[in-house]
């Protein structure tokens, strides 16, 4: 070999350099021998995570090399590398039998090392498997906040079962989670745009009973036999009244800007649409162009008095349609289309709530219908002349639904009588009499009969003196 002659190795080979003895002392020979290099054994999991860590290379970090890992810049780099890291690492699993532990603020995969991210996916993968063994807090955080970006979730209602099972199940082996888990909840709630019913903070029939002028859950009324009813109908007639009580009610304070999961790593990824989530008040979450803001509200006077109003015209005519002993007298502040409504919410609801299911047992009509067949067939006898046709019922069997008293009392009010007379007349209660006509007349003609001076519509007059004469 020449003077600083170099050899080559980069065709897979190295070179094994023996000294042999030589009749010239102090000299030898060199005698090169090649043998093959076995190849590495490949390492998927490590090649899969230099891809992973190559992901941050696309987002250069904005801010100098000593900014500290609590900068909210720093925050907002390591929540975007990680949301991106999360989505294409979602699908990975792993069985490392080691455990390294990992302990970090704010942890995420870009501070993890080969041992600490393959005993952390081997770990994640048999939580997703139900096995939710103790580990590194770090790790748990990690794995909330995959769930908090909807990482191996079908959809947010997915999500939030899972976040609240690990809440529960990981508690056993460690509680330090659990404040941060009720707060990050509720946020994954209004995030994601989830049912209100399903949020903790306080209860929506709660809240309008407090703000409003007429506190329902004062009435007598109201008992623990018909509260639920009550509440029920309550949102029953404010859906149908469509009314968009957030403006109506509540007049905005000064709004901050908010951002969900506080004390996560979260990258907000999801496109948001325009809504506004009021909680309480002084819990309101206003998102416009995806941005959020939060800001708390005073109750307007106006605001207190229509729900007042509302509440008690829908009392009032709860109690009639549940036949309750006692009157409640009305605002007359509603205007009569209001008034109308809020009328014919509470009658739907009342009859859905009393609607009666017949089941029919298809199996016994059949038998029914074969023992008539074979009596029939006992008694038939031949006849030289045709059976007399027998005459059909009075169609006002069948079409008019009052029974002899009501009838009776529609006569009464054709005459230019009173209603309430002739209740006493016959020992009943006015209310009583009045519902049950209008609730039958409701279903024959699909309204009321009487208006709320228990007087006859004019434009059905025609119509009950009709009903009147065939009987």
């Amino acid at each position: 070999m020449k003077e600083h002659e170099q050899l080559n190795i980069s065709d897979g080979l190295f070179y094994e350099i023996e000294y042999d003895a030589s009749p010239i002392e102090g000299v030898g020979k060199f005698v090169l021998q090649p043998q093959k290099i076995a190849p590495p054994q490949k390492d998927e999991a490590r090649e899969r995570f230099y891809q992973m860590r190559d992901i941050s290379r696309r987002f250069g970090p904005p801010f100098a090399n000593n900014t500290r890992f609590f900068d909210a810049r720093a925050q907002q780099h390591n929540a975007k590398v990680f949301y991106h890291q999360a989505v294409f690492m979602q699908d990975f699993e792993d069985d490392y039998p080691q455990q390294v532990p990992f302990s970090q603020y704010y942890p995420c995969y870009q501070m993890m090392g080969y041992e600490q991210l393959r005993t952390y996916f081997t770990w994640r993968t048999q939580v997703r498997q139900g096995q939710i063994a103790t580990t590194s807090l770090s790790f748990a955080f990690l794995y909330i906040y995959e769930l908090l970006h909807s990482i191996g979730v079908q959809n947010p209602q997915d999500g939030l079962d899972k976040l609240i099972a690990f809440r529960d199940a990981f508690a056993l082996h460690d509680e330090t989670i659990h404040p941060y888990m009720e707060r990050w909840l509720k946020d994954y709630r209004i995030y994601y745009d989830l049912p209100l019913e399903c949020a903790p903070p306080e209860d929506s029939f709660e809240l309008l009973c407090a703000i409003s002028k007429y506190d329902i859950r004062k009435s007598n009324f109201f008992t623990d036999e018909t509260s639920r009813v009550i509440a029920d109908c309550t949102a029953f007639v404010l859906d149908k009244l469509r009314i968009d009580f957030n403006d109506a009610v509540f007049q905005p304070a000064k709004a901050s800007v908010w951002n969900p999961f506080q004390g996560a790593l979260f990258y907000p990824w999801a496109k948001q649409r325009d809504r506004r989530v009021v909680l309480s008040e002084k819990e309101i979450y206003v998102c416009r162009s995806s941005a959020w803001m939060f800001s708390t509200a005073l109750a307007m006077g106006s605001g207190r008095q229509l729900l007042g109003d509302i509440f008690r015209q829908m009392e009032s005519e709860l109690r009639k349609r549940t036949g309750y002993k006692y009157k409640l007298s009305t605002s007359a502040n509603l205007d009569p289309k209001t008034r109308e409504a809020i009328q014919a919410a509470v009658l739907e609801f009342h009859r859905e709530a009393n609607k009666t299911i017949v089941e029919v047992d298809h199996a016994s009509l059949a038998r029914i219908r074969q023992q008539a067949q074979a009596t029939q067939q006992s008694l038939a006898i031949e006849e030289e002349e045709p059976a007399p046709t027998v005459a059909a019922p009075p169609l006002v069997a069948v079409s008019a639904p009052f029974n002899e008293v009501e009838l009776k009392a529609l006569t009464r009010l054709l005459r230019g009588g009173d209603l309430k007379t002739f209740a006493d007349e016959q020992g009943m209660m006015l209310e009583v009499l009045a519902d049950s006509i209008n609730v039958k007349a409701m279903d024959f003609i699909g309204d009321n009969l009487l208006d709320d001076d228990l007087a006859l519509y004019e434009d059905y007059e025609s119509k009950v003196k009709e009903m009147v004469d065939a009987t």
